[in-house]
């Protein structure tokens, strides 16, 4: 009897063990490959977006930003007056 408990309590702890490493190693994201362009990228995009960027120029990142198929949410939350 004192056998077959201690087993259980072996398994029930290594069950517990499995379960948290498990959540543990979901959790951590992907971070991606930094050296992957995206479909929309070109130089030429990329320096007028560096550019507006650097100049705080609302308008000619929105220009260069505006060329993408998918706008995305970002239009939305992005504007004038938060454009710093």
């Amino acid at each position: 009897m004192k056998q077959e408990s201690k087993l259980r309590i072996g398994a029930a702890a290594l069950v517990a063990l499995v379960a948290t490493t498990g959540i543990a190693v979901s959790t951590f994201a992907y971070q991606g490959d930094p050296n992957v362009k995206g479909p929309d990228y070109t130089p030429e995009r990329h320096e007028a977006m560096t550019q507006a960027f650097e100049n705080v120029d609302y308008n000619a990142w929105k220009e260069a930003r505006g060329e993408t198929k998918g706008k995305g949410r970002m239009m939305e939350v992005i504007n004038e007056e938060n454009f710093n």
